[in-house]
């Protein structure tokens, strides 16, 4: 009995297909915040940073910050920072 290419794909596919339907996918890179939580951290000091620092961050292209802008959808339609998320309060 000989082994085709063609049944050699089908099995590949066939277990990355086993692999992808077993990985736990919902419990990967994801954290959630409580409204306290968040709310807490909004009110801490120790959270804000100066605009200078902020627009160093921005040409420096740093990742590890989210820029969460909360004005009203219409306004960060007209304009916003690249990268960030709208969260109308």
């Amino acid at each position: 009995m000989t082994i085709t290419i063609k049944q050699i794909g089908f099995g590949l596919l066939l277990l990355l297909g086993l692999i992808l339907a077993f990985s736990p996918v919902d419990k990967m890179a994801r954290h959630e915040v409580s409204s306290e939580e968040l709310l807490h951290q909004l009110h801490n000091k120790s959270n804000y940073i100066e605009p200078e620092e902020l627009g160093h961050m921005i040409i420096d292209k740093d990742l590890s910050f989210q820029i969460i802008d909360i004005r009203t959808q219409e306004d960060f339609e007209k304009y916003h920072i690249p990268g960030a998320i709208n969260i109308p309060v």
